[in-house]
């Protein structure tokens, strides 16, 4: 039997999903585990669904997502679960079904050619967001283009709290940057500030208007000593190829967001309140070149920097384990390596691991 935990709904927990035969349908992957797809028994209503093992981590998760969604562009959470299934706990997170798809997916596949205007709503409606979160005193930390979604009837939203944190005093009363301090030492610190989610925003706003992200260097592909020390001095420039029809009063605001020293980082209150923001109807209607850009296969590389950006002020220092590629399960990797070996006379190829089977949840009843 599920036990509900979420005091949002007074349904029969019976009434509330159908899982399709014979398996759920992933359509997407968040920081702790794949997104899938169900639908209301009653009328067919989509939802997805996310399986947490139960625990701190799941638990701080649910429930900072659930405090933040009350806002107009948060990813709401409809329900949390509490099931049993293979003699683990879980939660069962069910959220509304962003079926208008990823931000840049959005632009790649309807071909838009985005304007200025048109970016500026983006950040706009991303900036309350944030503004809402950090209200609560809450960290999103992991905000970039794959947890932008958009909605049926095209709403932006920001979903995906898995590496959401509460900013904890000790890291404000240690907001002083010594001019001795490293790189390292300084995007460690601002790891866990709230100016690092307008700092993540300045890099995605960046990339919308142009097509390619801010800190772009063909010879480093990862979060190295140099490349922090690019961002900290704002190394970055405005190319007149694909900037000469940016607003100056967007690229003012580019330079507030894109720094990290805490004493100079602009707050989530101030963007919204800065001059770009609020006289909207100076931002321009030219159409800018990031569809082109992003539909290039040549600049798929492009992407993938962007995200390094992202991700390497999350996970810089950590230390992770890599397997050996005959010991890993990735799907993709598996099949690649099947076709090499049959390219090369093998026939057949027996990963040491196999992937395990998606699990069957429990359907909540009475």
């Amino acid at each position: 039997m599920g036990q509900c935990l979420s005091p949002l709904s007074s349904r029969r927990k019976s009434d509330l999903i159908v899982l399709p035969p014979p398996t759920l349908q992933v359509i997407g992957t968040g920081a702790s585990g794949p997104i899938r797809l169900i639908q209301r028994r009653c009328n067919g209503e989509k939802f997805v669904l996310k399986i947490l093992l139960d625990g701190a981590t799941a638990r701080r998760e649910v429930e900072l997502q659930f405090l933040a969604c009350q806002h107009a562009h948060i990813v709401p959470v409809v329900d949390v679960y509490q099931n049993l299934f293979r003699d683990c706990r879980c939660l069962f997170v069910i959220m509304e079904y962003m079926s208008g798809g990823q931000l840049f997916e959005r632009i790649k596949t309807k071909h838009l050619h985005i304007t200025e205007r048109e970016v500026l709503r983006i950040v706009r409606d991303l900036g309350s967001a944030i503004a809402y979160i950090h209200s609560l005193g809450i960290v999103h930390r992991d905000i970039k283009p794959e947890n932008i979604m958009y909605s049926k009837s095209g709403v932006l939203k920001l979903t995906d709290f898995g590496f959401a944190a509460i900013e904890k005093e000790s890291h404000q009363a240690t907001s002083h940057t010594s001019p001795y301090s490293t790189p390292t030492e300084i995007v460690e610190r601002f790891r866990y500030y709230k100016s690092r989610d307008l700092w993540s925003l300045g890099i995605v706003m960046y990339f919308l208007l142009c097509g390619y992200p801010p800190y772009c260097c063909a010879q480093e592909t990862d979060f190295s000593e140099a490349m922090q020390q690019k961002i900290l001095t704002g190394e970055y420039l405005f190319p007149t190829k694909e900037w000469e029809n940016i607003s100056l009063q967007a690229k003012s605001l580019l330079r507030r967001l894109l720094t990290v020293d805490p004493e100079r980082c602009l707050t989530a209150d101030e963007l919204m309140s800065d001059v770009w923001i609020v006289r909207c109807s100076s931002a321009l209607d030219t159409p800018l070149c990031t569809a082109d850009l992003l539909n290039d296969e040549k600049n798929f590389d492009l992407l993938d920097a962007m995200r390094g950006q992202l991700t390497g002020i999350r996970a810089i220092n950590k230390q992770i384990e890599i397997k050996p590629l005959d010991e890993a399960t990735n799907a993709i990797l598996q099949r690649r390596c099947k076709i090499k070996k049959a390219d090369a006379g093998s026939t057949s190829i027996t990963p040491s691991s196999t992937i395990p089977p998606s699990p069957t949840p429990c359907i909540p009843s009475d």
